[in-house]
């Protein structure tokens, strides 16, 4: 059976994070923003789609933090930045009446609370939660500070940073993915960053 692949959107205002309030079935949740990719449609594509459906805003992806995978499904999660938009205006499926997969309510949470709600998925939470503390919102540190001077190459196009949420011994710890052009590949291996690291 082919895994369900979905993007979910990780959003700061302040000091707090964007989430949706969920109640389905007597049970209460909260979820990061963000759903299914549709056919051809890109990780950047999905989550800029559904956070304008959910939220009512227009982020910018910054860059792939965690990669959560289980039986049933693949999760990308993102950094992004908010671009304009109202909060809460969305107009999705989610917020139609009478919705069987129960109630959706955009949210912010302080980020000191992110650990004490049941948001979900739990590991991807309390990765996030650590991150906070480690990192702050903004979330960087020493590799993805060094890996960003790739940037500066002509032919480097992106380097995304995927952290891993699933506790087995054969997965990374850390992906790092470099979109760059076949031919500047001797380049990359001459840098001071792939020399350093």
């Amino acid at each position: 059976m082919k895994k369900r692949e979905s993007c979910r959107a990780i959003i700061f205002n302040k000091n707090m994070l964007a989430v949706m309030y969920r109640e389905k079935e007597n049970r209460v949740y909260y979820t990061f923003p963000g759903g299914g990719m549709e056919e051809n449609e890109s990780i950047n594509e999905c989550i800029k789609r559904e956070a304008l459906e959910e939220l009512g805003i227009i982020v910018s992806p910054i860059r792939e933090l965690y990669l959560y995978e289980n039986e049933t499904t693949i999760q990308h999660f993102l950094l992004c930045d908010w671009i304009s938009g109202e909060f809460s205006t969305g107009t999705g499926e989610e917020f139609e009446s009478n919705n069987p997969k129960g109630i959706y309510i955009p949210v912010f949470v302080g980020n000191d609370r992110i650990d004490k709600i049941p948001l979900m998925p739990p590991i991807v939470a309390k990765q996030l939660s650590d991150d906070i503390a480690k990192f702050g919102t903004s979330l960087s540190d020493e590799v993805k500070n060094l890996f960003d001077k790739l940037l500066r190459i002509d032919g480097i196009h992106g380097v995304d940073y995927i952290e891993n949420c699933i506790d087995r011994s054969n997965r990374f710890d850390l992906l790092i993915r470099i979109d760059m052009d076949k031919d500047v590949l001797p380049i990359y291996d001459t840098s001071d960053p792939h020399l350093e690291w």
